[in-house]
């Protein structure tokens, strides 16, 4: 496996202890082109993933690549806001046409807001 693999892969969990960091910390040493690492982990969907555990580990990665990753996240952040909007829409519809609709538990907070 290239480096860029071992640390999309090491980072394809939500949460890690100390020394799992200090692993991924170790992994992102050995990457020399972030800009494929940023396009990688965008194929897999795993940029904003990728980018929360570096700055987790306090990478400060001045490199075009590791920018991507940061607008990754913000790309998935607007994406998911779209998304959420929209689904309450439908929920909405579905409700004032008497359709009883039960919301997971994600989406409730979105709910109450109205």
């Amino acid at each position: 496996m290239t480096p860029t693999d071992e640390l999309i892969a090491a980072c394809a969990c939500p949460s890690f202890d100390q020394e799992q960091y200090k692993g991924i910390a170790r992994k992102a040493q050995g990457v020399e082109d972030w800009l494929d690492v940023a396009t990688r982990a965008e194929a897999h969907g795993m940029g904003p993933l990728l980018a929360h555990h570096l700055r987790n580990v306090g990478a400060t990665i001045d490199d075009p690549g590791f920018t991507q990753l940061r607008l990754s996240t913000l790309r998935h952040r607007l994406a998911n806001r779209v998304r959420m909007a929209v689904l309450v829409e439908i929920l909405d519809l579905l409700t004032d046409a008497g359709i009883d609709v039960i919301a997971l538990s994600s989406v409730r907070p979105y709910l109450e807001r109205k």
